[in-house]
């Protein structure tokens, strides 16, 4: 399952809450961790989530693919590329 994130994130739009949701799923449900991830469009995750992200050893889970461009050999748009 990939849970995906479109836009910016900031200390009052952060991922927080989800990165502390899913360390305490695993926690109960560890075979799911190896079935999740979630990927992040269009900007870098927020500080507060990383520091979780690094403190819970998540880096695995959390993929940021930053804003992609219009892509020059197929002529989509970013958002194009994503779907």
């Amino acid at each position: 399952m990939i849970i995906s994130h479109f836009g910016s994130l900031s200390d009052t739009r952060s991922l927080r809450p989800l990165v502390d949701a899913l360390h305490a799923l695993f926690g109960r449900k560890p075979e799911i961790r190896a079935k999740l991830r979630v990927h992040i469009y269009g900007g870098t995750i927020d500080r507060q989530a990383k520091a979780e992200i690094a403190k819970y050893g998540m880096e695995d889970v959390f993929v940021s693919f930053g804003r992609l461009e219009r892509s020059e050999a197929t002529g989509m748009s970013g958002r194009d590329q994503v779907l």
